[in-house]
């Protein structure tokens, strides 16, 4: 069963003002969100021979010295909301509850979000809301397209990435399109290696209508829902072949890698 597109047309965009800056501005929380559940091992180490960055964080531990997995867990789901509702429905709640001082639409927002969730034992949902908040508030890179709304059945699973995050640079014009991709494993080189693994075909197909970023950014483009139609249209310029802007339009991954057991 498809879900009805939100279509918005694609435009010469003027007047978007600062783009950088508009997109920075889609990160939500004030960056500080997780500071009481990781400690930061070491933040942009360049890997040898290669374009990728690696940051290094433990989760901390109480005064008693135990790990805070369940505190942090309890942070994940907090999120849940801000992860998976699209960016207009949570404005109008916001917007209901200023004029009508309810949080009715809160409440309604809260037990969707829940309900888009699988309860299957064995799904990657949690470790998917994880990279949204880690990406966040460790990169600020905001997500621009998640894929859990788009779901017709809870217990059905989205292939592709686990997300999509952006960023613009004001001096070279160019839109970078992150993928996210989050593992866990026994072994934290397994974990890394096949985070590589399902990134790697987003950063090196060459395009086309087979292509492995073909069918996200379809999503994309039929889904978009930023709170900002100058800001939409703007990407909608960088997502379309026939644009000039489109060969500025970059492919990177980002990724975070647990080892448990």
């Amino acid at each position: 069963m498809a879900v009805p597109a939100r279509k918005v047309k694609a435009s010469k965009v003027t007047n978007v003002g600062d783009l950088e800056a508009k997109i920075k501005k889609l990160v939500v929380g004030d960056g500080k969100d997780l500071d009481a559940y990781f400690n930061c091992v070491a933040t942009n180490i360049q890997i040898l021979n290669t374009k990728a960055k690696l940051h290094c964080h433990t989760i901390s531990h109480d005064g008693n010295d135990r790990p805070r997995v369940k505190d942090l867990a309890r942070a994940v789901a907090a999120a849940v909301i801000d992860y998976s509702i699209p960016r207009s429905e949570i404005l109008e709640a916001h917007n209901h509850m200023i004029k009508t001082r309810s949080t009715v639409k809160w409440t309604e927002l809260a037990v969707k979000a829940r309900q888009l969730f699988t309860s299957l034992s064995q799904t990657g949902e949690g470790g998917e809301m994880l990279l949204y908040l880690l990406t966040q508030t460790f990169l600020g890179l905001p997500q621009v397209m998640c894929k859990m709304p788009l779901k017709t059945s809870k217990e059905m699973h989205f292939h592709g990435s686990d997300g999509i995050y952006a960023q613009f640079d004001n001096n070279t014009q160019k839109l970078s399109l992150y993928w996210g991709e989050s593992k866990l494993y026994t072994s934290i080189d397994n974990a890394i290696s096949k985070c590589l693994d399902s990134l790697k075909p987003f950063l090196i197909d060459d395009g086309g209508t087979d292509s492995a970023q073909d069918r996200d950014l379809q999503l994309f483009r039929d889904n978009i829902d930023l709170c900002d139609p100058l800001l939409e249209q703007a990407f909608l310029n960088y997502l379309n072949p026939k644009s000039p802007t489109f060969k500025k339009l970059e492919y990177r991954g980002v990724s975070y890698s647990v080892p448990i057991g």
